[in-house]
């Protein structure tokens, strides 16, 4: 049970959390992903697994196979919908709000779990705080992501339950969850496996008497960590010869040793060195932004309520006439100091002998270490964010009043202050989703699924995407198949048709990894009936048009093989506005020899 102190405070924070889940819940029902990019082809694959293709030969992917068969298993239960998968989704926010509350209570106690089960749920779970969804756990961009977090938190419970009982079959268990997360992303299993790994290690040094015993965890481990890669290589090989299939499920690895990757400008924005003085000028503000909220909430704690109530006073004026750069500085800025807040934990809890916390803090910072300049919530922070955000809450709640020397009494308001303090952070959230999700009024539907877009007043594209949809499930013949490019497999999924190539997008990265030209031979010898040109500016990945900048081979075959049949909107990548264009196969076009792309 939570301490006594504040629980009535408490109590109603933890019910208004529930309550602002339910709202965001509610208002962004079939409105969270982006109705064009990303999120379609986490439909469109699990789809076209569970009619019997298979990955890696039929669909090309840089990721682990791990979640596009879950989904695809879904989809064979409970039919090819978007519902079932987001029911499904939400079983899985259910059980990381579980899990969160029972890792943390065993770390700190159950206030600390509430809080930070209550901090997943308003922070994360239902998030849209920027214009693009696809950046919350119920229809993620990635369910790679998503699944990969939810094994890791599955894996730190039985670390929990080791640590309590000392029984060595639960790293056994842990092993298997390693395989798991390994069949996901690279981002996801590497900060588990080192952070599990530095458990090992710590215990070994803590305890030198336990040495043998921590030497047959790992081996139990050890033992357990490839049955299920190695099912997947067995699946897979059925399919492609073995020595392919082993190359699939490692490429995301080999990938880390590609320094071309690394320079591409999508990861050095995410990482923040693009902007590096920007970024540390934005992380040191972040910081004093702390400090300042820190030093209030003492006086508060040490009742001094004049000098609080007249720092209050002003904080708040501050905040009245800077309204509009408050809240882009609560957005972008304030949780960059999240990577060295969690190193700096590690280190003061390992000297606190508190091994509990101390992982969770080292794995938060691994997680952090994609975005070590520039972290923040939104965007891919919904992911590798959540557990510095987590152990933040809690160490300010459970553990700040320590250093600080505040007497019962004293620790008390401080609690209660960082409660509400959270509490507004969550309303200020919660608020831009909204804001939001209101913006999606135009529904664009087909017979078996739906989502929202944005309105006129935001963009025309949610209006071009309901017509083009319209338009193909009208025109195209049943058994017609449909390259979208370069991205667009929700008109795919949507309705439902499927493109006849390994290559169902095509981004900068895309074609960093395997070049535009063997796209282009490989679409050339599947000979879609159709090809779809969606306008799309993939200016954050260095590249801004298909064509011109990029994919300049696949352009020139559609434009040489197909003929255009209707236009709705502007004409896509001409910068005027967004627009599809729809091309048919040519009749007089001969089918030209397949390429050999070890299909």
């Amino acid at each position: 049970m939570p301490h006594q102190e504040n629980k009535s405070l408490f109590t109603g924070v933890s019910a208004g959390s529930l309550f602002l889940s339910i709202i965001l819940l509610a208002a962004g029902w079939h409105k969270w992903p982006d109705a064009l990019f990303d999120y379609g082809y986490q439909l469109y694959y699990p789809w076209r697994l569970a009619s019997g293709e298979v990955l890696y030969k039929d669909l090309i992917t840089s990721y682990g196979p791990l979640s596009f068969y879950v989904n695809s298993l879904v989809f064979r239960l409970f039919g090819a919908r978007m519902d079932g998968l987001v029911c499904f989704n939400l079983a899985i926010i259910s059980f990381l709000c579980l899990l969160a509350y029972r890792i943390f209570s065993s770390a700190a106690g159950s206030r600390a779990g509430q809080a930070a089960a209550a901090a997943f749920l308003v922070f994360f779970a239902f998030a849209h705080y920027r214009p693009v969804g696809n950046y919350n756990y119920v229809a993620p961009y990635s369910h790679e992501m998503v699944h990969g977090i939810f094994l890791s938190f599955l894996a730190f419970e039985l670390f929990m339950r080791y640590l309590r009982d000392g029984r060595s079959g639960h790293w056994a268990g842990i092993g298997l969850l390693l395989g798991c997360a390994f069949l996901t992303k690279v981002e996801i299993f590497l900060p588990l496996f080192i952070s599990l790994s530095a458990a090992h290690a710590a215990a070994a040094w803590r305890k030198p008497e336990a040495r043998r015993k921590t030497a047959l965890n790992a081996g139990l481990m050890a033992l357990a960590f490839p049955l299920v890669p190695l099912a997947f290589l067995w699946i897979l090989s059925a399919s492609m010869p073995p020595g392919r299939a082993a190359e699939e499920l490692l490429r995301q690895y080999a990938f880390l040793a590609d320094p071309g990757m690394r320079s591409l400008p999508f990861y050095r924005t995410v990482f923040g060195i693009d902007h590096f003085s920007a970024n540390l000028q934005g992380m040191l503000a972040a910081v004093l932004v702390w400090l300042a909220a820190a030093a209030l909430l003492t006086l508060i704690a040490r009742r001094l309520p004049k000098a609080a109530i007249a720092a209050g006073a002003a904080a708040a004026l501050f905040i009245g006439v800077n309204h509009a750069a408050v809240e882009k500085f609560i957005l972008i800025d304030l949780f960059r100091p999240l990577p060295p807040a969690m190193l700096a934990l590690t280190v003061y809890w390992f000297y606190r002998r508190q091994p509990r916390l101390m992982i969770l803090a080292l794995f938060a910072f691994l997680f952090l270490s994609k975005m070590l300049l520039f972290a923040h919530l939104f965007h891919v922070g919904f992911v590798l964010a959540m557990p510095a955000t987590l152990v933040w809450v809690v160490f300010l709640l459970e553990e700040a009043p320590r250093p600080l020397r505040l007497d019962p009494g004293g620790a008390s308001r401080w609690r209660a202050g960082v409660i509400l303090l959270f509490a507004a952070l969550a309303c200020f959230h919660g608020a831009v989703s909204l804001r939001w999700y209101a913006l999606k009024d135009v529904r664009i539907s087909s017979r078996e699924d739906y989502l929202y877009d944005y309105g006129p007043a935001v963009t025309t594209r949610g209006v071009v995407l309901r017509e083009t949809l319209e338009y193909l499930n009208a025109s195209l013949e049943r058994g017609d198949t449909l390259a979208v490019l370069p991205e667009g497999t929700m008109l795919n999924y949507l309705s439902r048709r499927r493109n006849p190539s390994r290559f169902a997008y095509w981004t900068p990265t895309e074609e960093r990894l395997y070049g535009d030209r063997l796209a282009a031979q490989e679409l050339e010898a599947s000979r879609p009936d159709y090809v779809l040109l969606v306008d799309r500016d993939a200016s954050e990945h260095g590249a801004r048009y298909f064509g011109k900048d990029y994919g300049k081979a696949i352009y020139d075959w559609v434009k040489r093989d197909y003929e255009a049949v209707r236009s709705i909107g502007e004409e896509p990548f001409s910068g005027r506005g967004f627009g599809v264009t729809v091309l048919k196969r040519a009749t007089a076009t001969a089918p030209r020899p397949a390429a050999a792309a070890g299909n």
